[in-house]
Parts: structure tokens; C-alpha cells; sequence
């Protein structure tokens, strides 16, 4: 069966545009790889890491580089296929032909779908367990000691625990959340703990500002004990370096992970507001392929003939303005609205249909 002029089209551009793609995400991540290199290797160095630690923590973080940087590979290679097309008059001779701008935009538009499909699906089954991998990877080259962070790490313990803490410094937690669990799971708990503040003193955990739960056979609360300034100890088979070694921070974990840890959160009447941007921002990130195609489609193809300059410096600060405009959202995320990782793509998204409006041939 042979196919329409059309569909023939259709597929000659997305052949392209998979092949430029391709291209232009090896590019972006071999330049952030380097990057990368060239801001660690000092502390390899000093750690006297081995060159295959060295070499499996750097591939360990090449899938989230490409999670990372795929709006701006995307843009890119939007860029590289129609500016080709354009430089060679193939894209004149689809117009002489009655193919408008939007025809040509629509097949670059469905594989920007298939391409933000195929990212989501990415981050979750191997960018961010390998992120996870070279966290803990990093950890023993580190002999232990982990990046201090405020953020909130996850991790499950002995007993059927499950912990929520924010890491500060090897033997001092913050907001520790512990809930230990009996054969029913989050239906029958038997102990909840939070805690602002831990510290690890003679060989065990002592915490302060917070509240001791204890629940019966049947998941019901029988007892509410409030910690005060006086500090509390409660047996904890986990030590500080245990802590610093396994735990997992909210922004690597998957959305199954996330949604799990946000129930044991809400288990102990800890709110998760914060960390709604986050499961936004697993959909908001991979939906930028899409934006960005439109946006690349429509700053080639808009008709700014007499404002050449002005196209042209556009598309050289684009992608860089909505990468920085994305770190900037999803770093204040929790204390702004939980749509906030949306914010890139409705802005970029809005130029874009701007752009391909105003061209004459659209």
C-alpha cells in the first residue's frame, strides 16, 4: 500500500527530527558530564577514589542529566532540523506546495508527545534509581558522610519502620519522622514519633519538640505523649551512620515512592503541601518536549524576515531562560503554589503560540 504525499512528510520529519534529537541530547549531556567531572573531580581526588568508582558515579548520573537538560536538547534539535530544511529551501518548496506551517509543526508536535511520554517513563524506571545509586555511591567514596541537605530523605528500616528525616550533620537530624508498623501496614501502626529535632548521644537517639504516638491492636490511639525541651529516648536499632548511608531524598524517589512516603507523613498528621510541587514537577519536566518543540517550531518558521537579529537572539536564549526559569520554580516550589513546576511551560508555551499565530503562513 503506498502511502500519501502527507503521510510521506510526516515521515521524512520525524525521521529527522529523531536523528537530530539524538544528537543534540549527546551533545547536552557529554557538555554536562564534563561540567560535572570538572566540579568533582577535586573531591575525588582528595577522597582517593578508584577510577571505576569514578567512572560508574559518572555514568550513574547521565540518565538524570538527560532528564535535566531534554527541554533544551528538544529546543535544539528543532532548531537544527528546520533551520536545515530552511537552509536547503525544503521547507519554501512544502509551502509551494500548499502545506502550511501548522502541517509542518503538526508531526514535530506528536513526537514532541512521544518523546515527553517516553521521558516520564524514563525518570521513573531508570533516571531516578540511578541517581539513587550515585548518591549512595558518592556516600562511600565519602567514607560515610553524605551532602548535608534540608531536604526530606526516606528510608525504610528494621521492624517494618519507615523514616522520614531531613539530614543535617552525621550524629543531628531535623523533622524526624518514624513509624513502626505491625502485619496490617499503614492500617495497624503501632508507634509514630516526630521529632524536630534528633541527636545522637551514647549510643542512641534523643529527641526533642515533638509528639510519641502509641496505638493498639486495632490501629486506634490509646496514648499522645508531647516532647518537650526534655529530651526523650526511644530504641532505635538504626545508628547515625545507618541514617547517613541509606537515606533517599524526596526528589529522587519515584511518584510510588513519593505517594508512599507522603502517607506516612499524613500518618502522623504531618502536612504534605511541600511536597505537592514535587509530584507536579515528575509530569511538568517531561511535558516541557512538547513546549519546546512548538516553541523551536515557531521561532524558525514565524516570519520575521525584517526582524532576523531578534529571531536569531531568541533562539540562542530560550532554552537557557527556561531552564534557569525551571531551577528557579521548582527550587521555591514549596513555598509558592503547588502548580508552580507548570509555570515554565505555560509562559514558554504561550510565546510559542504567539509565534506560529503571527506567522503569515501558519
Amino acid at each position: 500500500m503506498s502511502l500519501g504525499p502527507l503521510r510521506i512528510l510526516d515521515w521524512y520529519l520525524l525521521r529527522r527530527q529523531a536523528l537530530c534529537l539524538a544528537a543534540t541530547a549527546t551533545v547536552v549531556v557529554t557538555v554536562s558530564l564534563i561540567v560535572v567531572i570538572v566540579q568533582d573531580i577535586d573531591e575525588l581526588l582528595r577522597e582517593e577514589a578508584g577510577w571505576s568508582e569514578a567512572v560508574a558515579y559518572f555514568g550513574l548520573r547521565a540518565p538524570q542529566m538527560l532528564v535535566q537538560y531534554l527541554p533544551v536538547a528538544v529546543f535544539l534539535s528543532v532548531l537544527v532540523n528546520l533551520g536545515i530544511l530552511m537552509r536547503r529551501g525544503e521547507v519554501a518548496a512544502m509551502m509551494s506546495a500548499g502545506v502550511s506551517h501548522a502541517r509542518i509543526t503538526l508531526p514535530l508536535a506528536a513526537f514532541g508527545v512521544l518523546v515527553a511520554v517516553g521521558g516520564f517513563a524514563w525518570n521513573e524506571a531508570l533516571a531516578l534509581p540511578t541517581e539513587v545509586r550515585a548518591e549512595e555511591l558518592w556516600t562511600t567514596i565519602k567514607h560515610g558522610t553524605p551532602n548535608p541537605s534540608s531536604e526530606l530523605s526516606f528510608m525504610r528500616g528494621s521492624g517494618g519502620r519507615l523514616y522520614a528525616l531531613a539530614f543535617v550533620h552525621r550524629k543531628r537530624l531535623h523533622n524526624f519522622v518514624m513509624l513502626e508498623m505491625g502485619e496490617g501496614g499503614f492500617r495497624s501502626p503501632r508507634v509514630a514519633l516526630f521529632a524536630r529535632q534528633a541527636y545522637w548521644n551514647h549510643g542512641q537517639w534523643n529527641f526533642l519538640h515533638g509528639m510519641l504516638y502509641r496505638y493498639d491492636e486495632g490501629g486506634r490511639m490509646v496514648e499522645a505523649e508531647p516532647i518537650g525541651d526534655q529530651p526523650i529516648s526511644y530504641p532505635i536499632e538504626e545508628t547515625a551512620e545507618d541514617f547517613s548511608r541509606y537515606q533517599q531524598k524526596t526528589s529522587d524517589m519515584t511518584l510510588e515512592q513519593l505517594f508512599h512516603f507522603m502517607r506516612v507523613l499524613r500518618s502522623v498528621n504531618e502536612s504534605t503541601a511541600d511536597l505537592w510541587p514535587q509530584v507536579h514537577a515528575r509530569f511538568a519536566v517531561p511535558a516541557s518536549a512538547l513546549v519546546m518543540t512548538l516553541l523551536g517550531a515557531a521561532v524558525v518558521l514565524s516570519s520575521w524576515e525584517e526582524r532576523r537579529g531578534r529571531r536569531v537572539l531568541l533562539a540562542i536564549l530560550a532554552a537557557p531562560a527556561y531552564a534557569a526559569l525551571m531551577e528557579v520554580c521548582l527550587a521555591r516550589a514549596p513555598a509558592g503554589p503547588h502548580l508552580s513546576a507548570w509555570i515554565p511551560n505555560l509562559l514558554f508555551g504561550i510565546l510559542g503560540a504567539i509565534l506560529l499565530k503571527r506567522s503569515s503562513s501558519f
